[in-house]
């Protein structure tokens, strides 16, 4: 239950840090968050590359990916695949994506 409150919280932090940058709130960037609602640590790559470890139950962001066309990849801490996406962003749009299990 603490983990979930401290996601809840730490994704109002994202959200009101994101609207405060940029002129008049507008972020032309495309950032990526993940949340790993998992009791996995999770290693998410970008096209290919690796981005960064998200740990379980909390969420981390990348900013600027970049628009057009991703593949996102998650994997266990076995190397196991355990989600990939491919999204397609409009300049200046985020993309929020959940893990919800990692077996």
């Amino acid at each position: 239950m603490k983990g979930r409150l401290l996601l809840l919280a730490s994704l109002g932090v994202l959200v009101a840090l994101s609207l405060g940058c940029g002129t008049n709130g507008w972020d032309e960037e495309n950032d990526l968050v993940v949340i790993n609602d998992t009791r996995c640590n999770l290693r998410v790559f970008v096209d290919g590359h690796e981005a960064f470890v998200v740990r379980d139950h909390t969420a981390k962001s990348l900013e600027d990916i970049g628009d057009g066309r991703h593949v996102l990849e998650a994997l266990d801490e076995d190397g196991v695949l355990v989600e990939r996406r491919s999204i397609r962003l409009d300049q200046g749009e985020d993309y929020y994506w959940r893990i919800g299990s990692c077996s």
